[in-house]
């Protein structure tokens, strides 16, 4: 719950400025035109959201997990920086 508050609504921009490059990045698709999910390092963020989930209609995080399994058969690993 923490997590969501502290990341809810951030960009990806800020993501990446703020906290910095995900671990695993994930594309999942639905209804509204699909999300990402971004898992991050356990030391990377804060307990509770290692996996922050980004609406690719705006690019915002609008929720956290702890759960970083439960999407991956469900959705496409995308390639992440090095």
């Amino acid at each position: 719950e923490k997590a969501q508050l502290a990341y809810g609504g951030m960009s990806k921009e800020d993501l990446m400025t703020y906290v910095g490059g995900p671990l695993e990045k994930y594309h999942c698709d639905d209804k509204s035109g699909g999300h990402e999910v971004w898992v991050y390092k356990k030391d990377q963020v804060l307990r509770g959201g290692r996996a922050l989930f980004i609406n690719v209609a705006d690019g915002k995080v609008y929720a956290a997990s702890f759960d970083t399994t439960f999407f991956k058969d469900s959705c496409s690993r995308l390639e992440t920086e090095p």
